[in-house]
C-alpha cells in the first residue's frame, strides 16, 4: 500500500489533536467520546481558550489550503484507491470545519456552516459513483472507513437544503442494508435532531437527542 501523502497524514494528525481539546475532551465519556466531542457547545471565553480557538482556526485553515491544492493538482487522476482516501478526508475536513462552528462558536446562526455540509454531500456523491464504477461496489454499500457516516450526518443536519438533506438521508437508510446497525442509529439521531431543530428553527443541543438513540453510534 502506498504511503499517504504528507497533506492527509497532517490532517490526520490535526484530528487527533482537534480532540484532545481539553473544552471538547471535558464533556466524553463512552460513546460521547468518539461523536459528541463533535458537537458539544462552547467553552467559556477566557483568554486561554481564544487563544486556543485562535490556533485550532488557524490549523484548520492550513488543512484547508492543503485540500485545495491536492484538488487542483490532479495528483489522483486516474488512482482510484488515492482519490477515495482524498474524498474521505476531504469530507472529514469539512464534518470538522462543521463541529468547529457547532461547538466552539455559539450564537451563531442554525446554517453557519451549510456550505461545509454542502461540499461534504457532493463529496459523498462523488465518492458513491466512485465505488459504484471504480470498484464495482453496490451503491448501497458505505464507504469502506471507520470514519464514515460521521460527515454525511454532520451534513445532513447542518444542511440548509432540503434536497441535499433528503441525498444524504437516503443515502444513510440505504446504507443500513450492508452497514448494519451502525447506520440504524445514525439515520434515528439525524431525524430525530432534524426534527427537533426544524421546530426550534435553531440549533438544538444535541445530548438529550443522543440519550434517546441506543448506544451504537461509533467511529
Amino acid at each position: 500500500m502506498a504511503a499517504r501523502p504528507v497533506a492527509f497524514r497532517g490532517i490526520l494528525r490535526f484530528i487527533a489533536y482537534l480532540l484532545q481539546t481539553p473544552e471538547i475532551k471535558g464533556f466524553m465519556t463512552g460513546v460521547r467520546a468518539r461523536v459528541a466531542s463533535w458537537l458539544k457547545h462552547a467553552p467559556s471565553d477566557d483568554e486561554t481558550t481564544g487563544r486556543r480557538l485562535v490556533q485550532i482556526r488557524e490549523k484548520l485553515d492550513t488543512h484547508r489550503d492543503a485540500i485545495l491544492k491536492l484538488a487542483e493538482s490532479g495528483t489522483f487522476h486516474g488512482l482510484s484507491r488515492a482519490r477515495s482516501t482524498f474524498l474521505v478526508l476531504s469530507a472529514l475536513y469539512n464534518a470538522v470545519e462543521i463541529s468547529f462552528s457547532r461547538s466552539l462558536c455559539p450564537g451563531v446562526s442554525r446554517h453557519a456552516a451549510a456550505s461545509f455540509a454542502r461540499t461534504t454531500i457532493q463529496l459523498s456523491q462523488e465518492l458513491t459513483q466512485l465505488q459504484t464504477t471504480s470498484f464495482r461496489a453496490s451503491r448501497d454499500t458505505p464507504p469502506p472507513t471507520k470514519f464514515w457516516p460521521l460527515p454525511l450526518v454532520m451534513a445532513a443536519i447542518e444542511v440548509d437544503d432540503m434536497i441535499y438533506r433528503e441525498w444524504a438521508m437516503d443515502r444513510l437508510r440505504a446504507y443500513e442494508k450492508l452497514g448494519g446497525d451502525h447506520y440504524v442509529y445514525a439515520t434515528k439521531f439525524v431525524t430525530l435532531v432534524c426534527a427537533a431543530e426544524d421546530k426550534a428553527m435553531a440549533r438544538v443541543d444535541w445530548e438529550p437527542v443522543m440519550a434517546t438513540v441506543r448506544d451504537g453510534l461509533t467511529i
